[in-house]
């Protein structure tokens, strides 16, 4: 019995020999990246390749890939890598999993602000939301709101989450404000200059069209004159040159400089505007070195069918003042008038005025005031004469 146990372990010992021998080590097939990947929904699923190693050496030996990934469609695949040596499977898997980690967008109807008098019914406005793999999802849209009936800035939050648990959120801004107080008329003189698309780029922010009084400017300037024009604002004269011993040395001085203007102006953009503001305002002192000029001008300018527009209230923004300043200065003017012709200026680096402008706005909607561009139809707003 023993001999038989000797004799079955030496045939055992032979045949694995034999087979070590034929086969040697086997090769391994080794993945480039992790074994285990994840890759985004509806993206191409592209494999990172692999190596045969055997010895450590690089064998080239065909290795056939199989997968049954969809990449539209989340779950665990696998990719197989197999080959054939000397007989033999060699096998090797990795693992996809399609996953969704993009949030869902929602987009809301309307405006992103919008502002509500005082015991008005907020209306909502609607929105949608998709997503990139659950497609419309706008029925598990939640809403939380801070919204009351009191004078103030509140917030509508508006949250969604996807299958995969992803999630996002967008907010409605809602102004609750007083009733219509009068209309403000913004207007801004001595442009164009180098913060004019600031201007612009909040007044389009806002919804809010303006009034520029503009004076001579280079062609460099150009297209933000077209720019102003062609986002409706009302462009009105100022000066050619804004020098004031020569624009108020004779009334023939006044209208040369005036129509200089009003032609490279009409040459720009073709209008013939009729809308003016004199140069340091109807009321001007600076004129009296030629007595009686404004006098003339304010009664002749008007038989020849322009509309000046003077002002009643002035951010002071022309002088040493501080954004806080030009800011009290504008809103302060409000609570005085009904209807508001307010003073600013566009010249170069008057950034105090840039910079208070959006907060003048929005806090003059919540006061109850409307914005418009001045027009033919708006009625004018003139000083008293001095001189």
């Amino acid at each position: 019995m023993k001999n038989k146990i000797i004799k079955y372990s030496i045939c055992i010992s032979a045949l694995i020999l034999i087979i070590f021998l034929y086969f040697g080590k086997l090769p391994v097939i080794k993945l480039n990246g992790n074994d285990f990947i994840n890759i985004e929904v509806n993206n191409k699923y592209k494999d990172l390749g692999y190596n045969v190693y055997k010895n450590n050496k690089v064998l080239n030996i065909p290795v056939s890939i199989k997968n049954n990934i969809n990449t539209n469609k989340l779950g665990i695949y696998s990719v197989i890598y197999e080959l054939k040596y000397k007989g033999i499977k060699i096998k090797k898997v990795r693992r996809v999993k399609v996953v969704d980690t993009h949030c869902p967008n929602i987009k809301l109807n309307g405006t992103n602000e919008k502002n509500i008098f005082l015991n008005e019914k907020y209306v909502e406005d609607g929105y949608i939301a998709i997503d990139n793999y659950d497609g419309n999802i706008t029925d598990k849209v939640s809403i939380s709101s801070n919204l009351k009936n009191e004078v103030g800035k509140y917030e509508i939050v508006y949250t969604v989450k996807d299958s995969s648990n992803n999630s996002c959120s967008v907010k409605r801004k809602v102004n609750v404000i007083e009733k219509n107080n009068g209309v403000v008329y913004l207007t801004f003189d001595d442009g164009p200059s180098n913060i004019t698309n600031g201007i612009l780029d909040i007044l389009k922010k806002n919804n809010v069209k303006a009034t520029f009084f503009l004076v001579g400017f280079n062609d460099n300037m150009n297209d933000i004159v077209k720019r102003i024009y062609d986002e409706g604002h009302t462009i009105g004269l100022h000066s050619n040159t804004h020098i004031y011993n020569e624009i108020y040395s004779s009334a023939e001085a006044y209208y040369s400089d005036l129509y200089t203007l009003s032609n490279k102006i009409k040459k720009l953009i073709n209008i013939d505007t009729k809308i003016i503001r004199f140069p340091g305002g109807s009321s001007n002192t600076i004129s009296s070195f030629n007595k009686g000029i404004m006098s003339y001008l304010s009664k002749d300018v008007l038989k020849n069918g322009f509309h000046y527009f003077d002002w009643n209230v002035s951010a002071e923004d022309a002088y040493l003042r501080s954004e806080k300043e030009v800011y009290n200065n504008v809103i302060y003017g409000l609570s005085k008038n009904r209807s508001n012709v307010v003073l600013l200026h566009d010249f170069y680096n008057n950034y105090k005025t840039l910079n208070a402008l959006d907060k003048i706005i929005k806090d003059a909607k919540l006061k109850g005031y409307v914005f418009s561009n001045i027009t033919y139809n708006t009625p004018m707003v003139h000083h008293t004469i001095n001189n």
